[in-house]
């Protein structure tokens, strides 16, 4: 399946229009886990609000299957 790993940085969406192809949602967990440390380590992010640091990942019908915020943790969280 088609993944796309889109960023949401201090509240604005940038959307991922490529996405990768993985075997399942266990490895697309992984993915943004990765992406979302990352990110964390590199970038000034809004702490005051948890979530508008994440990694948004959707399918191929592009909704949302699940988040990762980018502010320290990297526990997924619903929308």
């Amino acid at each position: 399946m088609r993944y796309y790993f889109h960023i949401r940085l201090r509240g604005e969406l940038l959307p991922d229009r490529e996405g990768i192809e993985l075997p399942d949602i266990v490895e697309a967990q992984a993915e943004a886990e990765t992406i979302a440390r990352e990110l964390s380590d590199s970038l000034l992010l809004d702490v005051e609000r948890a979530e508008a640091n994440a990694v948004e990942v959707t399918g191929t019908a592009r909704n949302v299957l699940f988040s990762v915020l980018m502010c320290g943790s990297t526990q997924p969280i619903s929308i």
